[in-house]
């Protein structure tokens, strides 16, 4: 089976500062590239390698009371040289489409089939593209799927294969729901989070190293989002 670039893509979620480095220095010791969506100001994200590291936007319209144009507005200004978004909680509609098309993004990464094979890339506006996505943690752990036979497979998928991880769950190497609901009260508070860290079940961290250690065995490339525009464009 030929093997096609791994897109690894993070939605930040207002992690903190240690959080969010917990999960970039893993990507850094192994040389991966990645796409992390951002939800507000980071210095971390802001001085990145952009060799290696693509920093889109994580617009939360949850709150935003209908407004479409503030939340995706306020993060261009601290992220401006941003191609790509996808929205907190999956939130989409033809206007925000627009929208972002206005700011100049490229992509958005919005639609999610999980495990789904032979994805592709699709124009959805005349300069914007859609980039689906077929792996997330917070949906394996909402359906108990954090099987480490299963997660072996993953790369062997035919088909565009971008995964999705939330930093939070990589630091406390969340098996559950149940687990993540108790330590959520302390996401704030990287030191307790480390001293209440799963370290017993197998979590969102572990099926991470696996995959970050597939990738590194089999020798397959990682990339950012925005290359998968330049394939496209290419071929």
């Amino acid at each position: 089976m030929r093997m096609t670039n791994v897109y690894l893509t993070f939605d930040i979620d207002w992690a903190p500062e240690e959080v969010i480095k917990y999960t970039l220095d893993k990507l850094t010791k192994s040389n991966l590239k990645a796409t992390f969506f951002a939800t507000h100001e980071s210095n971390i994200l802001k001085s990145l390698n952009t060799e290696f590291f693509e920093v889109g936007i994580h617009p939360n319209f949850n709150i935003s009371k209908g407004d479409l144009l503030t939340p995706i507005e306020d993060l261009m200004k601290i992220y401006p040289n941003a191609c790509g978004g996808r929205s907190h909680s999956l939130f989409s509609s033809s206007n925000i489409l627009e929208v972002y098309e206005r700011f100049g993004l490229k992509y958005e990464s919005n639609i999610f089939l999980p495990y789904h094979k032979n994805l592709n890339m699709v124009k959805r506006r005349k300069n914007l593209f859609s980039i689906p996505f077929f792996w997330s943690d917070d949906y394996c752990l909402d359906n108990n799927l954090l099987n480490k036979k299963k997660i072996n497979k993953l790369l062997y998928t035919e088909g565009l294969k971008v995964f999705n991880f939330h930093p939070i769950h990589i630091f406390v190497n969340t098996p559950s729901f149940d687990f993540y609901n108790k330590v959520k009260k302390y996401y704030k508070d990287p030191k307790k989070l480390i001293e209440i860290k799963n370290n017993s079940q197998y979590g969102i961290e572990d099926v991470f190293n696996e995959i970050v250690n597939q990738i590194t065995n089999i020798n397959v490339n990682t990339n950012k989002m925005e290359m998968i525009l330049k394939y496209e464009s290419d071929s």
